[in-house]
């Protein structure tokens, strides 16, 4: 059921995406000015929104340009980072893929979907600025994340989608349009969770959390456990935060950074492993492949830490992003970071006391690290 529900949910995204991109193509600049005034208007009241957010954003600083800018690409990579990644938890459930132990299969699943990602939003990017213009976007994305008193935030913000529906009047288009976007989200917060119950068992197997976590349902055939934890703490948890706790971008943008710290760490290790565990390598499909003397799981490792690393630091320093300051450590925005350090040295915490305690009582945790479990 499960498996058969993703399809759905899929296929129902592709459909409203070829929707979005087909309308925008098809809607002039003109049409679209037009439109928008509407909508605002109905949704605020006034008149002449498109034009006016254009008007208040250089009058408060926004310098229109149409100029090709590296830098500029560069700052934005962080904010496509966050969509692109998204290939890389298919790995937190290879358990449940077939051929997963392909590595003809793995580069499909990862590089294929990465570019195929990248496509689809590259070529959604392209027909939204042909039809909104280039200027009048970054005008409204400037006004919308500027938080200043004196630029009124659009009426309609600038997100692809809520551009998409103003396009037409027809119920039925609307109406898929939206269930794909909304159908897109679902899969989202249940491929997170499935991914995640899946390194929970793992991890309450080797011995790093309790043995409850991986008790699978003898009814269902699911670890009911698992999912129980973190649909508590993915969803009660995060609804209180989200609608309750001022300022909520600190602690889950938190989450994110400490996301791509475990990337940085994993690429770190795969870079290092034909050494660190040389008979495990040594087995491996992919020991076979190098480059020159170089494995190239190492030069992989290297190039994915590097990038990820990058990313990192854009993400926290960039002002429109977090804009932590590290030469000011009493600087508000600094908070983000400690809670950063927080969630990753807590767990750092929490795994040699784990390992000292199964010490206590014979259990040796670091047996779980010699080698790599048959597939």
């Amino acid at each position: 059921w499960f498996v058969q529900l993703q399809w759905i949910m899929w296929y129902g995204f592709l459909l409203s995406y070829v929707l979005m991109v087909i309308l925008f193509l098809t809607t002039s600049n003109a049409a679209f000015t037009q439109r928008y005034d509407i909508a605002s208007n109905f949704v605020a009241g006034g008149s002449g929104a498109y034009k006016a957010i254009l008007d208040n954003a250089v009058a408060n600083g926004f310098t229109s340009t149409r100029t090709v800018s590296i830098m500029g690409t560069i700052l934005v990579t962080p904010v496509a980072l966050t969509s692109l990644g998204w290939v890389g938890y298919a790995q937190e459930q290879a358990g449940e893929i077939q051929g997963a132990q392909s590595l003809k299969n793995q580069m499909f699943i990862n590089f294929g979907g990465g570019v195929v990602s990248m496509i689809m939003m590259a070529v959604l990017g392209l027909v939204v600025v042909r039809t909104v213009d280039q200027n009048w976007l970054s005008a409204a994305a400037y006004a919308a994340g500027a938080y200043n008193p004196a630029i009124p935030a659009p009426a309609i913000p600038p997100w692809f989608s809520s551009l998409a529906i103003m396009l037409t009047d027809s119920p039925i288009l609307l109406f898929l349009m939206i269930i794909g976007i909304m159908l897109n989200a679902i899969q989202v917060v249940f491929n997170v969770i499935v991914g995640w119950t899946r390194v929970a068992v793992a991890m309450s197997i080797d011995g790093v959390l309790p043995k409850f976590v991986s008790h699978v349902s003898p009814r269902t055939h699911t670890p009911v456990y698992a999912h129980v934890i973190f649909l508590i703490l993915g969803g009660y948890v995060f609804a209180y935060v989200y609608n309750l706790v001022p300022n909520y971008q600190i602690y889950t943008l938190a989450v994110t950074a400490v996301a791509t710290i475990m990337y940085i760490g994993t690429a770190l290790g795969g870079a290092v492993f034909p050494w660190t565990r040389k008979e495990v390598y040594r087995t491996a499909p992919i020991s076979k492949y190098k480059v020159g003397p170089i494995p190239l799981i190492t030069i992989c490792g290297v190039i994915a830490a590097a990038f990820s690393a990058t990313m990192l630091y854009f993400f926290l320093t960039v002002p429109f992003l977090v804009n932590v300051d590290f030469s000011n450590l009493g600087y508000s925005g600094n908070l983000f970071l400690y809670v950063v350090v927080a969630i990753f040295f807590g767990w750092v915490a929490y795994y040699f006391v784990r390992r000292a305690y199964l010490r206590r009582i014979g259990i040796d945790l670091d047996l779980a690290y010699k080698e790599i479990p048959p597939i």
